[in-house]
């Protein structure tokens, strides 16, 4: 398996990383959004995963929203991509399900919202 560690970032003071997988996966961990995502990132990776906690963001906490979510996926352009890690906000206020089709109607690229023991053929 060939993992690429694309770009490290302190999360809680935690050193985190994005990976892409076999040069077709792009995994984007928890952090905040930084512009040097839209450089670093691989662009049109097959898969982009993006943790996306926030409805919202806050202020002070350490995590994607939604917008970062969809400045992600518009400027590296996945041929999908797939919404995960959602925080209490976000499911409780708002559909994933929802959210990802507005998604994919809006930038013209598949976007899903994850749910538990999903399965995605590459």
């Amino acid at each position: 398996l060939n993992v690429h560690a694309v770009m490290n970032h302190r999360h809680h003071n935690t050193e985190t990383y994005a990976l892409f997988f076999q040069n077709r996966v792009l995994y984007v961990a928890c952090g905040m959004f930084e512009e040097r995502m839209l450089e670093l990132y691989p662009k049109e990776p097959e898969v982009m995963l993006v943790n996306t906690t926030l409805l919202y963001k806050i202020p002070g906490i350490q995590h994607l929203c939604l917008d970062d979510a969809r400045t992600l996926i518009l400027n590296i352009k996945p041929k999908k991509a797939i919404l995960t890690h959602f925080g209490y906000e976000l499911l409780s206020l708002a559909d994933p399900d929802r959210i990802a089709v507005e998604l994919s109607d809006d930038l013209g690229i598949e976007v899903l919202a994850a749910k538990d023991s999903m399965e995605v053929p590459l």
